[in-house]
C-alpha cells in the first residue's frame, strides 16, 4: 500500500536522520525574486498551523503538544498537551482558527504512544492567553489500522467549516460502505468531507436523523489537504492514491471522488461500477501524478506581495519535498499548461515538471499558509521547521543563504565548469555549453532546450526529468549518467558516449544516435520511436518494455540486447547489423514479420540474414 511506503520512508527519516540531507537538499525556489528564511526551528514533527492574534499556533503530531509561537521565537507557550496514539497517521492532526474559537482534530490515547481510544474534533475558546472551554464537536470511528484518518480543515467564504476524513481503511476490515462506493447499508463517517456542525449539537453525523445532509463529498481515500478558492468559494482537495495516481480535485457539493472504484483519470467502465448513492456525482481529478508523490497541503495565492502568482494554486508533497504551482483556467475549475506532456492532466514519469515547480528541498511538507503579513509559511514535518517564502528585490536579503534556481538561459557558457554542482531545476535553454563540464552534478529537471552541448561532459550526473528538446549533444559524454524520465525529442546525440546510461521512462523520439556508444545502457520502458541508431554500439543494452517502432538499426551492434515486452514496430537492419544473443519471443512474435518486410527489399541478402537470425530467438 502507498501509505506504508510513505510512512515507512518517514520512519526511516526519524530513525536515521543522517539520510535526510541525501533525500531533501536545502530548499530552493524557481523564482529568483523570492527568498527563503527559517522562521521557526526545533519543532517535533509539526503537522499543521494557523494564525492566532499576533502569533502562530502549531501542532506536533506525536508529542500531542500545541505550541504558541510569537515573533518566531522558540520561547513559546505550550497551550495544550494531549495523550496521543502517534503511530502511523494518528496523533495531533488538524487545527483551524475561527475568530475566537480554535478547532482541533486529534486521535487520543490513555497514555502517549498507547492504543487509540478516540478520534475527536474539539472546539476551544481563546481568551487571549490560553485555550479554554473544551467542547466535543464531532466524534468519529477509530481506524483499525491507524491510517487514513484525515483531520485537515478549511473555512469557506460564508464561514462554514469543512473537515476531511479518510476512509479509515474501512474495507480492509469489512466496514466499507456507500461513502467508499460499496452498494450496501454500512454508513459510517469515513471517506467524506464533512460540513462541520460548529455548535456540537450533532456528535456523530452517521447517527443523526439525516446523515447525508452533513456530507459535502464522499469517496475520499486519504487526504492531507483541503482549501477554498478565495474568488469562487469552491473547495479543492488533494488525495493520496494507493499505488498510483495521487490527485488534485475541484469539488462541487455532492461530489463523489470515486474511491474505492477509481483513482486518477477514469474510463467509462469504471464509472459504470459506481453505485448510485443519493445525488453524489463523480468527476475526474483536475490533475494527478501517475507515480505517487503523497500530496499534502494546498492553498491559493491571495497576497499582494506575490503579484506574479496571483490566484494560482500551490500544492506541497511529502515524498519529494516539492511545492508545485498550478495556473488556473479562466473558469477557475481546472488548470492550463503550456507543456504538451501535462495537458492530459497527468504527470507521467517521462514528463518534465519545470513548468509546475515552485520550490524544492523542503522535506515532508505538511502545511502551507499565507499569514496576515502576506508571507507564505511552509511547515516541514521532517525538518522540524517553519520556513517563510519572502518576495525580495534583492535575493541577498535571504539571511539563510538559500539561493533560487539557476537561470542562465541565452548565454555563452563554453568550457564552463559545474563539477559536482547542485543545479537542479536550472534553466540553460538556448545557451552554448560546448565543452562545459557538468560531471557528477545534480541536474534534476534542468532545461537544456535548443542548446548546444557539443563535447560537453555530463558523466555520472543526475539528469532525471531533464529536458533536451531540439538540443545538439554531438560528441557529448553521458557515461553512467541517469536520464530517467528525461525528454530528448528531436535532439542529436551523434558520436556520444553513453556507456552505462540509465534511461528508464525517458523520451527519445526522433533522436539521432549515429555512431554513439550506448554499451550496457538501461533504456527500459523508454519511448525510442523513430530513433536512428545507425552504426551505434548497443551491446548489452536493456530495451525491456521500450517503444522501438520505426527504429533504424543499420550497422548497429545489437549483441546481447534485451527486448522483452518491448513494442517493436517497423525496424531497419542491414548486413552490417551485428546480432549476437537471444532476442526472446516478443521480438519474434511482434517484429519478425516487419523485419522480413524490410530486408525483402534486398533479395541478395535475405536468405543469409534470415539464416543468421532464426537461431537467435528463444522460441
Amino acid at each position: 500500500m502507498k501509505l506504508f511506503r510513505t510512512l515507512g520512508f518517514l520512519l526511516l527519516l526519524l530513525i536515521f536522520p543522517c539520510i535526510i540531507s541525501d533525500v531533501f537538499a536545502e530548499p530552493v525556489l524557481k523564482n529568483p525574486n523570492y527568498s527563503i528564511e527559517i522562521f521557526v526551528d526545533g519543532l517535533e514533527f509539526p503537522t499543521t498551523m494557523d494564525f492566532l492574534n499576533d502569533g502562530i499556533i502549531v501542532l506536533e503530531k506525536n508529542s500531542g503538544k500545541i505550541k504558541y509561537i510569537q515573533n518566531g521565537s522558540l520561547e513559546k507557550i505550550q497551550l495544550l498537551d494531549f495523550n496521543v496514539s502517534g503511530g502511523w497517521e494518528l496523533g495531533l492532526l488538524g487545527i483551524l482558527v475561527d475568530e475566537n474559537f480554535v478547532f482541533i482534530y486529534v486521535t487520543e490515547a490513555v497514555v502517549d504512544g498507547g492504543e487509540q481510544i478516540s478520534n475527536k474534533l474539539y472546539r476551544y475558546t481563546w481568551n487571549g492567553t490560553s485555550l479554554t472551554d473544551q467542547k466535543i464537536i464531532h466524534e468519529f470511528p477509530l481506524s483499525p489500522s491507524g491510517i487514513h484518518v484525515g483531520g485537515i480543515m478549511t473555512k469557506n467564504l460564508d464561514g462554514e467549516l469543512f473537515l476531511i476524513i479518510g476512509d479509515m481503511a474501512s474495507s480492509s476490515h469489512n466496514l466499507g460502505g456507500p461513502t467508499q462506493n460499496f452498494d450496501n447499508n454500512i454508513l459510517r463517517d469515513t471517506g467524506i468531507i464533512l460540513n462541520v456542525v460548529k455548535d456540537g449539537s450533532i456528535l456523530k453525523p452517521m447517527e443523526s436523523q439525516n446523515p447525508i445532509e452533513h456530507y459535502y463529498a464522499i469517496g475520499i481515500r486519504n487526504s492531507f489537504g483541503i482549501s477554498v478558492d478565495p474568488i469562487t468559494g469552491k473547495i479543492w482537495d488533494t488525495e493520496n492514491g494507493e499505488n498510483t495516481f495521487d490527485e488534485i480535485n475541484f469539488i462541487e457539493k455532492k461530489f463523489n471522488s470515486g474511491w474505492e472504484k477509481i483513482m486518477g483519470i477514469s474510463v467509462p467502465s469504471q464509472v459504470k461500477l459506481l453505485p448510485k448513492f443519493e445525488n453524489f456525482e463523480y468527476s475526474d481529478p483536475e490533475f494527478s501524478w501517475e507515480k505517487t508523490v503523497a500530496p499534502t497541503s494546498l492553498i491559493f495565492f491571495n497576497s499582494l506581495k506575490f503579484p506574479d502568482n496571483k490566484n494560482n494554486l500551490l500544492v506541497s508533497d511529502c515524498n519529494n519535498g516539492n511545492i508545485y504551482e498550478f495556473k488556473l483556467n479562466s473558469e477557475r475549475n481546472g488548470f492550463v499548461f503550456e507543456n504538451i506532456g501535462l495537458q492530459d492532466k497527468v504527470f507521467n514519469p517521462s514528463d518534465n515538471m519545470v513548468e509546475i515547480i515552485f520550490g524544492a528541498g523542503f522535506g515532508c511538507v505538511t502545511d502551507l499558509k499565507f499569514g496576515p503579513d502576506g508571507i507564505l509559511y511552509v511547515v516541514s514535518a521532517t525538518e522540524g521547521k517553519i520556513f517563510r517564502v519572502i518576495p525580495s528585490e534583492n535575493v541577498q536579503q535571504n539571511k539563510n543563504n538559500i539561493q533560487p534556481f539557476v537561470n542562465i538561459s541565452n548565454e555563452n557558457l563554453k568550457f564552463k565548469k559545474y563539477i559536482d554542482a547542485d543545479i537542479k531545476y536550472g534553466n540553460f535553454s538556448n545557451s552554448d555549453l560546448s565543452g562545459a563540464n557538468f560531471s557528477k552534478s545534480n541536474m534534476l529537471n534542468v532545461e537544456f532546450n535548443e542548446s548546444i552541448l557539443k563535447d560537453t561532459n555530463l558523466s555520472n550526473s543526475n539528469l532525471k526529468h531533464a529536458s533536451f528538446k531540439n538540443t545538439i549533444l554531438t560528441n557529448a559524454i553521458l557515461l553512467n549518467a541517469d536520464v530517467s524520465g528525461a525528454f530528448f525529442e528531436n535532439s542529436s546525440l551523434e558520436n556520444t558516449i553513453l556507456q552505462g546510461l540509465i534511461g528508464l521512462n525517458a523520451k527519445f523520439t526522433n533522436v539521432t544516435f549515429f555512431n554513439s556508444n550506448l554499451e550496457g545502457a538501461n533504456l527500459s520502458r523508454s519511448d525510442l520511436s523513430n530513433v536512428d541508431f545507425t552504426g551505434a554500439n548497443l551491446s548489452n543494452v536493456d530495451f525491456t518494455g521500450a517503444n522501438l517502432s520505426n527504429v533504424d538499426f543499420t550497422g548497429a551492434n545489437l549483441s546481447g540486447v534485451q527486448y522483452y515486452n518491448s513494442n517493436i514496430g517497423v525496424v531497419i537492419i542491414d548486413e552490417n547489423t551485428i546480432v549476437d544473443g537471444c532476442f526472446g519471443p516478443d521480438f519474434w512474435n511482434r517484429g519478425m514479420a516487419l523485419i522480413y518486410q524490410k530486408i525483402s527489399q534486398n533479395e541478395d541478402i535475405i536468405s543469409e540474414i534470415i539464416l543468421n537470425l532464426i537461431p537467435l530467438f528463444c522460441v
